[in-house]
């Protein structure tokens, strides 16, 4: 299983300051959203923050690296570093991202298995609702609507205690 956070802090350490243009070169050739500002959206932030990236008043963070490979579909290896030979992020590995990202912010504990079921559960609904898997415009709002359905998940658990999968003892 990729743990996306621990790779991305490993490679800072030994890249050290990474080459921004280069990271934004990167970036911009998976724009598959048309302009700029669409891309911005679709990574989660503002046109002013997008424009302060590429001018390079604002640097990059680990949860700016690990949002940016998601969205895109990337590994962190190639969006830091270029390195084209390693294998682009599995639809599992980018369902698991979003659980996990979605329980990381919220007061809800579970265990890493309990998590990698819920990762699973998702992932084999996702699969069977996805009409073209060659799609990635589908694949992206499939899983953004399932970004949207976790954050509603935690919701109601947080306001409803004891409505989850498991039982009570």
């Amino acid at each position: 299983m990729i743990n996306m956070r621990s790779q991305i802090f490993v490679m800072k350490k030994a890249v050290g300051e990474f080459n921004y243009d280069e990271v934004m070169a990167r970036i911009l050739s998976k724009n598959r959203w048309g302009n700029e500002g669409n891309l911005a959206k679709a990574l989660g932030v503002s046109p002013n923050t997008w424009t302060a990236y590429k001018q390079g008043k604002t640097s990059f963070g680990l949860h700016d690296i690990a949002k940016i490979c998601d969205v895109l579909g990337v590994t962190p290896q190639w969006l830091l570093m270029g390195d084209e030979g390693l294998r682009p992020i599995s639809l599992l590995d980018r369902v698991r991202a979003i659980v996990f990202r979605a329980h990381e912010v919220s007061p809800i504990r579970l265990s890493k298995e309990a998590l990698e079921q819920t990762s699973i559960d998702h992932f084999n609904a996702l699969k069977s609702v996805i009409v073209d898997p060659n799609d990635d415009e589908e694949i992206e709002l499939r899983l953004r609507l399932l970004g949207k359905q976790m954050q509603n998940e935690i919701s109601v658990a947080i306001r409803e205690p004891g409505t989850g999968k498991r039982e009570a003892s």
